[in-house]
C-alpha cells in the first residue's frame, strides 16, 4: 500500500515489472511508455463515471460510488487501484474511495476542471491516435480519416457529444494556432504538453 502525505493509504503499490537478468532501468522505463494508455483509459473511465464529482463531500463506499454511476464496483475498485497507484484517488479506509489533490481536477465545477478534455482525449481523439500508423503510412491526416475532417473544425461537434461549451474546452488546454489548419507531420510525434496542434495526430 502507498501512504499519502496526510498518513492515509491508497490501493497499492506502483507497478512495477520482475528486474531479472535482462531488465535493467532503461528497459522498465521503455516498459512503462508502452502500456501507458492503460493509465490514461483508466482516468477516462473514472471521468466518465463521475466519481470525482460523487467525493465532493467525502470519502465514500466504492459501492455506492459504483450504484450512482451505474457500473460494476469490482471493476471500477480495479480502475481506482490503478489511479491511486499514481496518486489519483485514495482509500482512506477498506472500500472507501476518496479525492485526492491531483483527483480533484477531474470534478465538472473545478475552475480548472479537465474533466471534458479527459473524456474528448479518452474517447473522440483516442480513436484518431489508434490511426497514427495510417498517417506515417500514408501522409494523410488521422483525424480527418476518422471524423471526415480536420481536428479543430470537429471540436464543435466533439464538445456537443461531451456536453461542454468551446469555450469551456478552450480554457482547459493551452494556447493553440489560430487557424484550422492541420499541422504538418513533424507534428506527430507525442506530444510534451496538451499545446496546440499536438493535441491530436495530425
Amino acid at each position: 500500500m502507498l501512504t499519502s502525505a496526510a498518513g492515509r493509504s491508497t490501493f497499492v503499490n506502483r507497478p512495477t515489472f520482475h528486474r531479472g537478468a535482462n531488465m535493467d532501468e532503461l528497459r522498465v522505463e521503455m516498459l512503462g511508455v508502452a502500456v501507458g494508455y492503460w493509465l490514461s483509459k483508466a482516468l477516462f473511465c473514472a471521468a466518465k463515471a463521475g466519481v470525482a464529482d460523487q467525493l465532493i463531500s467525502g470519502p465514500a463506499k466504492i459501492e455506492a460510488v459504483a450504484a450512482a454511476a451505474g457500473v460494476d464496483a469490482e471493476n471500477l475498485y480495479r480502475v481506482m487501484r490503478a489511479l491511486a497507484s499514481v496518486g489519483i484517488f485514495e482509500e482512506t479506509e477498506p472500500g472507501v474511495v476518496a479525492l485526492t489533490p491531483k483527483a480533484e481536477y477531474l470534478r465538472a465545477d473545478h475552475p480548472q476542471s479537465m474533466k471534458h478534455f479527459t473524456l474528448m482525449v479518452g474517447d473522440d481523439l483516442y480513436e484518431a491516435w489508434c490511426d497514427m500508423d495510417h498517417a506515417v503510412r500514408t501522409g494523410e491526416s488521422a483525424v480527418h480519416k476518422r471524423f471526415g475532417r480536420d481536428f479543430f473544425a470537429e471540436i464543435p461537434a466533439i464538445c456537443g457529444r461531451r456536453g461542454c461549451s468551446t469555450t469551456r474546452w478552450r480554457r482547459s488546454t493551452a494556447a493553440r494556432p489560430s487557424s484550422c489548419s492541420a499541422p504538418s507531420t513533424s507534428s506527430l510525434s507525442p506530444p510534451s504538453s496538451m499545446s496546440g496542434a499536438a493535441t491530436a495526430p495530425r
